[in-house]
């Protein structure tokens, strides 16, 4: 709904209530059943069930229905007939009490299931205090693969943080997931300084290295930090799966918590920005210069969205950098400022459509005075390459007050029809 993604329906027959669902990711169970979904279910069927999940868009597994002892699977193909595979169920019991409520796989590889075993369970026909509920009774069962070897250990507790984020490369899903939990009680500096180094190691365009690319994305948000040159590259990535890992981050960072109330919660600075005045600019203007860099990395500012070197964010956030609606018009510069921008633009070739969930360019009237105002405009027309004169607060002050007036966003068609775009 609204800027998001498309939502697929999974599983076309349920049986609820899910209390646990589980990728099997173990290399102690079969290579058949990696990737394959368990789903718990203590109601009507009391087991778990096993899904088989195809990645690929010719057929994907639908719904399971169990059968005795196997388990019937329809499978939709794409020109959308349908067949029916047989699996034998993973789990299930004849015990009216038996109630799967939990799976996890342990660090060796085998399974361990929490069985809540208990004779009430609902919550609207009975009483919490019913005397037949069981509070004291349960069962663990820990599951193996007959004839196979367990998984091998992989130390983590306490590792140093370079031979953590190799533990990042391992197949096994709960694996990295322990080594991020450790990592992130670790200092996010030392850190994110130690994942700069080792992704030196992959190559972007690569498929095998997609992964390892995204761990150090997915890592470097946890710590609070936006890699935003690391996510462009994935964005791009030849891997089709990464891409679509790398646009949920996007979604995340630029949608969906610029919605949340208090900003953003991962802020794209890494540090203190030194801001150092270009060599063309006169003296006269480099404390202006300065403070309108001080203005541009403000937390939910413009570096936010335009990022720190001024190249924006693919398909989202148009560059600064080497942009006619920067270097060009002050008028139309100082308006798009203050009372934002809304609209399908074109900004150096590329096309950014608010059609298609591009953000509309945040109003800045009641959040910067006339000489921050001033300041922060100048700044991005004479930085990264720029060169174009300085903004002046008595600009800003006329142009404020020729639209007070204004309570809506600019269209590009509007400003465009006032001050044509410079060739």
């Amino acid at each position: 709904e609204g800027n998001s993604f498309k939502m697929y329906e999974l599983l076309k027959k349920e049986v609820r209530p899910v209390t646990s669902s589980h990728v099997v990711s173990s290399q102690h169970f079969p290579a058949e059943m990696q990737g394959d979904f368990l789903i718990c279910n203590v109601i009507g069927f009391l087991g778990v069930k096993q899904y088989r999940l195809e990645r690929d868009a010719d057929k994907a597994t639908v719904w399971g229905e169990p059968s005795g002892d196997e388990l019937k699977v329809k499978v939709t193909q794409a020109d959308g007939t349908v067949t029916e595979e047989t699996s034998r169920g993973f789990l299930m019991s004849g015990d009216k009490n038996f109630r799967p409520s939990d799976i996890k796989f342990a660090p060796d590889g085998s399974l361990y299931l929490a069985d809540w075993q208990n004779v009430i369970i609902g919550h609207m026909q009975h009483n919490v205090r019913d005397p037949n509920r069981d509070h004291a009774h349960g069962r663990i069962y820990r599951i193996t693969a007959t004839g196979r070897d367990l998984q091998k250990p992989v130390a983590i507790a306490g590792q140093p943080i370079p031979s953590l984020l190799d533990v990042l490369k391992h197949p096994t899903d709960s694996i990295r997931q322990r080594a991020r939990i450790e990592l992130s009680a670790r200092d996010s500096k030392e850190v994110i300084a130690a994942t700069k180094e080792w992704i030196k190691q992959f190559d972007a365009t690569k498929k095998e290295d997609a992964h390892h690319l995204l761990e150090a994305l997915w890592l470097s948000s946890q710590h609070n930090i936006r890699n935003s040159e690391l996510l462009g590259q994935l964005l791009k990535s030849p891997e089709p799966h990464a891409r679509n890992a790398a646009k949920t981050m996007q979604h995340l960072w630029f949608n969906v918590e610029s919605t949340l109330r208090g900003g953003v919660i991962a802020g794209n600075v890494e540090e203190k920005i030194k801001i150092t005045p270009p060599a063309h600019l006169p003296k006269s203007l480099h404390d202006q210069y300065i403070l309108g860099g001080a203005v541009f990395h403000r937390d939910a500012h413009c570096a936010t969205c335009h990022q720190p070197n001024g190249e924006g964010l693919l398909n989202v956030y148009p560059p600064l950098k080497g942009s006619p609606w920067v270097t060009g018009s002050e008028d139309r510069l100082i308006k798009l400022a203050l009372h934002g921008l809304w609209g399908k633009i074109e900004v150096n070739g590329q096309v950014f459509d608010s059609a298609r969930g591009v953000p509309p360019m945040t109003p800045f009237a009641s959040l910067l005075k006339d000489n921050e105002m001033a300041a922060v405009l100048t700044y991005v027309r004479n930085s990264w390459g720029n060169q174009a004169p300085a903004v002046s607060k008595e600009s800003v002050t006329r142009v404020r007050a020729a639209t007070k007036d204004r309570s809506s966003f600019w269209t590009p068609e509007e400003l465009l029809k006032a001050h044509p775009l410079e060739k």
